[in-house]
């Protein structure tokens, strides 16, 4: 027979093994529950990464877009053979090249130049003055001059400015002013909405949809730009403003009741790159813009024409 001795001594050892067992279960229990935490958000990242690449889906086509721009605080003629500005946009990548070349015929103020279109949402950038003569008031360096971007809404200036303290520069009078500024900036993911309110652009012409007395036309002054609404009917994109729908009246693309359909095409490689069709009679024809002025017309086949460009609105 086991001693008492020998009782209490086995018993301190299930003491110590049931107290053992329990602090492995506590622990076991807190690196489950820290598991459980990090799979939570591992599989948030994952939905997040998702949505990301269907936003992007096979976005690896280059956007080409040549907007027109202005010389603030001065009266200036362009050469338009020579003046122009490219922008290539890659994904959130946008890279900028933009050339003037002409006259500056009545010194005003600041040296400030603003894009005559509706802008993307820029995050971060740089930019280079690559060649200068005969713009600014004093002659600078152009090592000693650099380009401060300012963004408000949908409108984007870029100044130009002393690098050692962001002293302004101004316009100068000139027969032959030119400078040519290169850039590449981030923009904030444009993604596919099934509801908000957007500019449409047209590439083509590089002008932005307007009305006119109830009728969608082009105009190249953005601002005068009216907001479309995208939201989703029967599965499918479709289009309208302030409650008021795209009809075809006789060739004209007029807002008001809706008598026929639309529908959004998003182009394969694009998030934001549209053809804008409507279907009347079971006839299919596309929203396109003229050789030459303002008025949208209508086609039976898409084209580069037809191509535009949702930008939203930024407030």
């Amino acid at each position: 027979m086991k001693s008492k001795a020998n009782q209490n001594n086995n018993l301190d050892k299930f003491v110590v093994l049931a107290n053992g067992i329990n602090l492995l279960e506590q622990k076991m229990d807190i690196i489950l529950k820290e598991k459980y935490a990090v799979e939570s958000e591992l599989y948030e990242q994952i939905l997040d990464n998702r949505n990301l690449l269907n936003a992007y889906k096979g976005e690896s086509e280059i956007t080409i877009v040549q907007p027109e721009f202005t010389l603030l605080n001065c009266k200036s003629t362009q050469n338009k053979k020579i003046s122009c500005c490219a922008m290539f946009r890659s994904k959130n990548i946008v890279y900028l090249t933009l050339i003037f070349e002409g006259k500056i015929e009545e010194k005003q103020g600041k040296a400030e130049i603003t894009f005559e279109m509706p802008m993307w949402k820029i995050n971060a950038g740089t930019f280079k003055i690559e060649s200068l003569s005969k713009c600014l008031s004093r002659e600078e360096n152009i090592n000693k001059l650099c380009i401060k971007l300012k963004e408000t809404g949908n409108e984007v200036n870029l100044s130009i400015q002393k690098n050692e303290f962001d002293v302004q520069t101004y316009w100068d009078n000139s027969d032959n002013a030119k400078f040519t500024i290169r850039g590449n900036f981030f923009i904030e993911p444009i993604p596919i909405r099934s509801t908000g309110k957007f500019y449409i652009y047209n590439i083509a012409s590089s002008k932005v949809i307007s009305v006119n007395k109830g009728e969608l036309v082009l105009s190249n002054n953005w601002k005068a730009g009216y907001l479309f609404e995208i939201y989703k009917e029967k599965g499918e994109m479709r289009i309208k403003a302030n409650n008021k729908y795209l009809n075809n009246d006789n060739g004209s693309i007029k807002l008001g009741s809706k008598t026929i359909e639309n529908e959004i095409v998003y182009m394969p490689g694009f998030s934001d790159i549209i053809y804008i069709l409507l279907n009347q009679n079971n006839i299919n024809t596309y929203i396109s813009s003229e050789d030459e002025g303002n008025k949208l017309i209508l086609e039976n086949e898409p084209n580069t024409k037809c191509q535009f460009m949702i930008i939203p609105e930024l407030k």
